[in-house]
């Protein structure tokens, strides 16, 4: 898998305003990342952060899946299923209700499947769970 595998890595524990924080992902996503860097795979790695900053790195990783054959996201730290839609909470969100979950976390179907289509064609196959 050497040069041909991505994988994106979403590590958050230090939440501003949601409770509790959360010790260990930090520590179980370094493990992954050294186990998955020895197989091979390109770590796109980022730490406790905000909404803007993993919508970055989903870009960064969708634009390294151009050219890989295997695509693999971890992402440890909160989330939450609203209307049936799994979201993924930077440590920046601030939600005081339900409508504040679209603007202030990052669906998990937009950020992993947005490039679906592009991923299909160019012969990356890509499931949702």
């Amino acid at each position: 898998m050497r040069q041909s595998s991505v994988k994106f890595d979403k590590f958050v524990s230090a939440y501003r305003s949601i409770q509790p924080s959360l010790k260990n992902p930090i520590n179980d996503a370094d493990d992954m990342a050294r186990a998955l860097e020895s197989l091979g795979f390109r770590v796109v790695l980022s730490r406790n952060a905000s909404l803007v900053v993993i919508q970055v790195k989903v870009e960064e990783f969708a634009n390294l899946l151009e050219h890989a054959k295997v695509g693999l996201v971890y992402f440890a730290g909160h989330g939450l299923q609203s209307g049936g839609v799994n979201y993924l909470v930077p440590v920046d969100a601030r939600l005081a209700s339900a409508a504040d979950i679209p603007k202030e976390t990052l669906s998990s179907t937009l950020a992993f499947l947005s490039h679906r289509r592009e991923l299909i064609q160019q012969g990356i196959p890509v499931t949702a769970r």
